[in-house]
């Protein structure tokens, strides 16, 4: 990817200036803006951010709402692996997919706000000094 330089003294290409007016909305007082990448990843997009406290608590999120009132942990996984039950688990059925696509709605919906509170932690902790570390927005 080509990196280009701001005037903010940010490099990346064009997911920058994405961020910038995402965050300047922010500072405007409107915490809800649309990520596509947020909506369409969930979980991952958190990690792909370096976002790991937010990706583990979606990911136990996720894990515990699709194992919930379904028997036990055990027989999803041995599900999921193809392992023979006489249980029968049924995946995105009813609940669940109304419940996964809220879920989808509000990471597209808050994940700028959390990854513009992320990156101003990561600024006053200095990471923007430290050498070789990269674009924060990376």
């Amino acid at each position: 990817m080509k990196q280009k330089d701001n005037d903010n003294g940010w490099q990346g290409g064009d997911t920058v200036e994405y961020y910038l007016k995402a965050f300047h909305s922010i500072e405007q007082n409107k915490i809800v803006t649309w990520n596509w990448s947020a909506f369409m990843l969930g979980p991952f997009w958190f990690l792909i951010r370096k976002m790991y406290f937010y990706f583990l608590v979606n990911l136990f999120l996720l894990f515990f709402w699709f194992c919930y009132d379904k028997n036990t942990v055990i027989y999803n996984i041995a599900s999921y692996l193809g392992v023979s039950t006489t249980i029968n688990i049924y995946f995105f059925s009813g609940y669940d997919s109304v419940f996964f696509i809220i879920y989808q709605m509000l990471c597209g919906m808050f994940g700028n706000y959390l990854y513009y509170r992320i990156i101003k932690q990561r600024i006053l902790k200095g990471y923007h000094e430290i050498e070789g570390y990269g674009s924060i927005v990376s």
